[in-house]
């Protein structure tokens, strides 16, 4: 069976991929996570819509910029109904509703509240080869900034459905929280936040 990279990983340093954009940092590490679809096709589920004859129109990114940016309140709020009701079948199977609230709220803590969330680009990828299956994709990058100076960023991949909704396919996030950057310089924040690939 054709099979997609398939990661979830929460580490305390940056994984070698980012490490090599830039200058080495001599920091200390933000938190970085990945989450990624399996590429199996898994027996029951049923394949989604193939991509549109049509091109992405306005309305389709407007309703990708709401869907990601709900995902993103939900996160600040560590409401994981609303969370894993946006997720694709094999997503939700990587942790259970419960644990991920456990760790969300464990992290939104260290992170403070007002979450300002931002959709900075929309990508749209229709029926890429290396993908688990056929479809139109949208890959929304985004970043969140904190009063606490602390952020995150990242990405969501969502793939159109039978239905023209959208689901999380994949997505990574990297984050900072106020302890990881507390006495780091302005450049060695760019810096930190260039690792993490933001979006600025």
């Amino acid at each position: 069976p054709t099979t997609w990279d398939c990661v979830w990983v929460i580490s305390c340093r940056v994984p070698p991929k980012l490490a090599m954009i830039g200058d080495a940092y001599a920091g200390p590490s933000p938190f970085h996570v990945h989450c990624r679809a399996p590429v199996a096709a898994s027996k029951g589920i049923i394949a989604p819509a193939p991509a549109p004859p049509t091109s992405p129109r306005d309305d389709d990114a407007a309703l990708i910029r709401a869907r990601t940016l709900a995902s993103l309140q939900a996160k600040s709020t560590a409401d994981a109904a609303a969370v894993y009701a946006m997720l694709s079948k094999e997503m939700a199977s990587y942790a259970s509703p419960d644990a991920w609230k456990e760790a969300r709220s464990a992290l939104n803590a260290k992170l403070g509240p007002g979450a300002e969330p931002a959709v900075i680009r929309i990508t749209w990828y229709d029926d890429p080869q290396n993908a688990p299956t056929h479809g139109r994709y949208a890959a929304a990058d985004y970043r969140v900034d904190y009063p606490s100076e602390a952020f995150t960023c990242g990405y969501v991949i969502w793939l159109r459905q039978s239905d023209g909704g959208y689901l999380v396919v994949r997505e990574e996030e990297g984050q900072a929280t106020p302890d990881v950057i507390a006495g780091l310089s302005p450049d060695q924040r760019l810096t930190m936040r260039a690792q993490l690939q933001c979006r600025d």
